[in-house]
């Protein structure tokens, strides 16, 4: 993770730039390695696109040489966990350009923010004529948080039939059934729908991936309800204790994230 404010302001700029793209020959080694040319057209800001009535739809679509290489700008921007300004050009997106790429990481980002409902209408609605298999997790997802537990082992099974190897989304999917699987070694990293399906099982992050977390673990940390919930018959003062490393977590969480570039100084004060 990038902690200087300067070279991320950079990257930021060169990823949201409306200059037109290198030569083709440049585009991988200039929008993968963002350190390597940063041309000298600055571009706009998610706030001053969303704001802008001259940028229009047609417009931003005019600007990207191919959707490819804005997918490749959102992923760049979404691994960064700048995912307000994942959002906000995806928003300026023609809903006749939108790909599957696109539209899986809109569904990325609303789980991010909490927003599985859409989430679990878009899959339903995206399985319709999508063989992307991340759809399918979605739709396991959603019938596990439904309680359909039947029949999300039933997409599982399919999933690993048609050869998805994915150990941590199966690890979090057991536990979401109130399994007790073995964490797979090496995890090191969950992506949106893995941290959203761990949320909902309402089990702990792993310590090595709360300690060495990316930005977008480090957001969703700050900004979920806490993850220590007490027993019934549990004492006030191991209550109380439980509650405290709830709200450390989240502190701590939100100092590195805001230090990351992931969240908004605004959530940290709030939470202090």
């Amino acid at each position: 993770q990038v902690k200087s404010v300067a070279t991320r302001d950079l990257a930021k700029r060169l990823l949201l730039s409306v200059a037109r793209p290198p030569k083709p020959s440049l585009t991988e080694d200039v929008f993968v390695d963002i350190t390597a040319i940063v041309p000298s057209a600055i571009g706009f800001t998610p706030d001053s696109a969303m704001a802008s009535d001259a940028l229009d739809a047609d417009l931003v679509q005019s600007q990207f040489e191919s959707l490819a290489l804005l997918e490749r700008r959102l992923t760049q921007l979404a691994s960064m966990g700048d995912w307000t300004s994942v959002g906000a050009m995806i928003a300026l997106v023609p809903q006749s350009s939108v790909t599957d790429g696109i539209r899986i990481l809109a569904a990325d980002l609303a789980l991010v923010e909490g927003r599985v409902d859409q989430v679990c209408i878009d899959a339903t609605e995206s399985l319709s004529f999508s063989n992307e298999p991340y759809w399918q997790k979605v739709f396991a997802f959603c019938q596990l948080r439904d309680g359909n537990v039947a029949s999300a082992f039933l997409t599982l099974d399919l999933l690993r039939e048609t050869g998805v190897d994915d150990a941590a989304f199966f690890w979090v999917a057991e536990l979401m059934a109130g399994n007790r699987p073995i964490t797979p070694s090496g995890l090191d990293r969950l992506s949106p729908l893995q941290l959203a399906m761990l949320r909902h099982a309402g089990r702990p992050f792993p310590a090595q991936l709360v300690r060495d977390g990316d930005s977008t673990l480090l957001r969703v940390l700050a900004t979920a309800e806490p993850l220590y919930v007490a027993a019934e018959d549990e004492a006030e003062d191991v209550v109380a204790e439980r509650v405290r490393q709830g709200l450390d977590l989240r502190l701590e969480a939100a100092e590195r994230a805001v230090e990351l570039g992931a969240l908004s100084p605004d959530v940290l004060r709030a939470l202090y």
